[in-house]
């Protein structure tokens, strides 16, 4: 059977995948559990034995909290250890959601599990090539704005005054952060070529930079209304939990009803923007004449 075909950019949207949203809300859920668990079987060995649990956790004052840190501290340590090996895993795992993801976004026609795990498979190879690009570039942007920021604040430093001499390190670091902005601008658009078209690393990442070379200042602008927007998400939904508090059952209920609506946004916020993103790339196709199911070789 023939897959389905591919939307047109005017098409492309994430509110019309919404039982791939949730799928991916349930993924990030379960993952969020698998990392917190080893710290909550922690709080519960220290606190369990009380009328009030873990909710002592989060009493004015933070006694609790570092009582617990300081009696558990091996404990906490190998935990650390195992959430920052689930993390990376999942972070290069993840990949093959996102695939599914942009291919769901980017075609018509119904969605099945066996249909997003192929979809997903499909272009893994890419993508790690891709992220493994996008890793090097942005550690390589870190070592060079942190040896600029050393040089030049010490020759600065001779002849200039102390403000100055931050103003200048400030300066850099900005340019860097805009470069690691762009870099992961890039980086999303040579994904969305490389699941749309099914090209090798290379091509999609030549059509990545192609894309964002059509129009940069608005590529960055989206994507920081992006980002400016799942941070305000995020502040609602710790202003909320403070007000709310967890001192009681009922209390605690309605802290994860928030923090799950909080997730759920973000995970549709972030589908917005991998569409946009799709929208873009496929222009760029139409613009030159590629066709969309060509494979690189």
């Amino acid at each position: 059977m023939s897959r389905p075909k591919l939307l047109p950019a005017d098409a492309i949207g994430a509110s019309r995948r919404p039982g791939v949203l949730c799928a991916l809300w349930l993924l990030r859920a379960a993952l969020a559990v698998a990392i917190a668990a080893p710290f909550g079987a922690i709080a519960e060995h220290a606190l369990g034995a009380f009328p009030r649990g873990d909710a002592m956790l989060f009493e004015p004052g933070g006694m609790y909290l570092v009582e617990v840190s300081r009696v558990g501290h091996l404990g906490l340590a190998a935990a650390s250890r195992e959430a920052l090996l689930i993390a990376l895993v999942a972070a290069y795992l993840g990949l093959v959601p996102l695939a599914a993801e942009l291919d769901a976004l980017g075609r018509s026609g119904r969605v099945t599990l066996a249909s997003s795990l192929s979809a997903g498979l499909r272009p893994l190879g890419a993508l790690s090539w891709l992220l493994g690009a996008s890793v090097a570039a942005t550690v390589a942007l870190a070592f060079l704005a942190g040896a600029v920021v050393t040089a030049i604040g010490g020759a600065v430093n001779v002849h200039a005054s102390d403000r100055t001499v931050d103003l200048v390190r400030l300066s850099i670091v900005a340019v860097a952060a805009a470069c690691a902005v762009a870099v992961g601008v890039v980086h999303d658009f040579a994904r969305a070529a490389a699941v749309r078209t099914g090209s090798a690393a290379l091509t999609a990442l030549y059509a990545g930079a192609a894309t964002f070379g059509r129009a940069p200042l608005r590529a960055v602008w989206n994507w920081a209304l992006w980002a400016v927007t799942a941070l305000a998400v995020v502040a609602l939904a710790t202003v909320a939990t403070a007000r709310i508090g967890v001192a009681t059952g009922p209390r605690f209920a309605a802290v994860a009803v928030v923090h799950q609506v909080a997730a759920l946004a973000l995970v549709f916020l972030r589908a917005s923007w991998l569409a946009w993103v799709l929208a873009r790339v496929a222009e760029r196709a139409d613009a030159s004449a590629f066709h969309p199911d060509d494979r690189a070789d």
